[in-house]
């Protein structure tokens, strides 16, 4: 297996205009937030006002197989096919997407 990294750096600039956008509300996406309120996104601690990405100490991180079966299209978040199933896929701001999110299917609790 190997590692897989997404977001590593974001400009400071980048996390100022997605607190706007969170800002401007809207009902939840079925495809990056399907259960909760943009306006909700920095509350719920999936967004942050701050963030470790832009001091370059931070990465979102993912395990995808050198060869074999890879995750099934997630029903939330970017559909990744090279990455292990962790329940979602990246940049899911849901429950779902939670480390202690029960049941986890598949092989999800496994990964």
């Amino acid at each position: 297996q190997t590692l897989v990294v997404f977001d590593c750096y974001r400009p400071a600039r980048a996390v100022a205009d997605m607190v706007e956008w969170t800002r401007s509300g809207g009902p939840p996406d079925p495809q990056w937030y399907p259960s909760v309120k943009r306006g909700d996104l920095i509350a719920k601690g999936y967004i942050g006002e701050l963030s470790n990405h832009s001091r370059g100490s931070t990465v979102d991180l993912a395990i995808a197989p050198v060869a074999g079966a890879a995750a099934p299209h997630p029903a939330c978040g970017a559909p990744d096919a090279e990455t292990l199933d962790f329940g979602t896929g990246f940049d899911c701001f849901d429950q779902a997407s939670e480390t202690d999110h029960h049941p986890l299917p598949g092989n999800a609790a496994a990964n």
